[in-house]
């Protein structure tokens, strides 16, 4: 992927850096409100059409094979950071 995809070898030393805890998964749901929910929905399932200044569909968020990157923590960070 390094060479195929800007931005994935910066993604390749990514670790969980966060423990999963009742507060870290609040703080995740607020960002997830913010930042993706207007795209992927509210269950991350992805609405029927991306928006207005897009002509991609978001990804299916709630199944994995559906990544673009893959589902690994870097290849998560990978998308999050730089976008499909």
């Amino acid at each position: 992927y390094v060479e195929k995809y800007p931005g994935y070898e910066q993604a390749v030393n990514v670790r969980k850096s966060v423990e999963s805890s009742s507060a870290s998964v609040a703080r995740g749901r607020r960002l997830y409100e913010k930042s993706c929910q207007v795209c992927h929905g509210p269950d991350g399932s992805g609405p029927e059409k991306g928006p207005a200044n897009s002509n991609v569909a978001p990804r299916n968020l709630a199944n994995p094979i559906e990544y673009k990157y893959g589902a690994s923590d870097q290849a998560i960070w990978r998308s999050i950071k730089y976008g499909i």
